[in-house]
C-alpha cells in the first residue's frame, strides 16, 4: 500500500509538471485526460469520466488506454453499452491489440450479447485464439 501511495504521488507530481508545460492550464486536454486517469486509478468513476468527456469535448482524441479506462469507469456506473462503445474506440485506435480486442469480447458476454462477443473473438486469427488461455476460457463461457 505505500508503494502505491508513493506511486500516486509521483502521478500527480508528473501530472503537475505537465501543467507548468501547457502554460498553467489545467483545462488543458493533455491534463483533463490525465485527471480522468487518476480519478479511474483512485476508483472515482464519475469524475473520471467528466474529465475524460471534457477532453474529448474540446476536440481531443483520446489514448487507447485512456478509452479503456472510460469504458471500465462507465461499466462501473452501469453504463455498458456506452462502456461498449469506448472499448470499440479503443480497438479501432490500436487494431493489433489482442487484449483490448478480449477485453471487448468478455464486456460483450457480461452484457449477454453473446454474438457481438463471438464476432470481436472471431476477429482474431485463429493461431491467437488457439494459444490464448483468456480466449479459450471466454469462448466456453458462451
Amino acid at each position: 500500500e505505500e508503494d502505491s501511495e508513493l506511486l500516486r504521488r509521483d502521478a500527480v507530481d508528473a501530472r503537475d509538471r505537465v501543467v507548468d508545460l501547457v502554460g498553467g492550464d489545467a483545462e488543458h486536454p493533455v491534463i483533463l485526460e490525465l485527471d480522468g486517469r487518476l480519478a479511474s486509478i483512485d476508483n472515482q468513476h464519475l469524475e473520471a469520466i467528466q474529465f475524460f468527456e471534457q477532453a474529448q469535448a474540446v476536440g481531443s482524441t483520446l489514448a487507447p488506454d485512456s478509452l479503456l479506462q472510460l469504458a471500465t469507469s462507465l461499466e462501473r456506473i452501469g453504463q455498458g453499452g456506452l462502456a461498449a462503445e469506448r472499448l470499440g474506440q479503443a480497438v479501432e485506435a490500436d487494431p493489433r491489440s489482442v487484449s483490448k480486442r478480449v477485453r471487448l469480447a468478455a464486456l460483450y458476454g457480461r452484457l449477454r450479447d453473446y454474438r457481438r462477443s463471438l464476432a470481436v473473438l472471431a476477429a482474431i486469427p485463429q493461431s491467437v485464439r488457439e494459444e490464448n488461455p483468456s480466449i479459450i476460457q471466454l469462448e466456453e463461457s458462451m
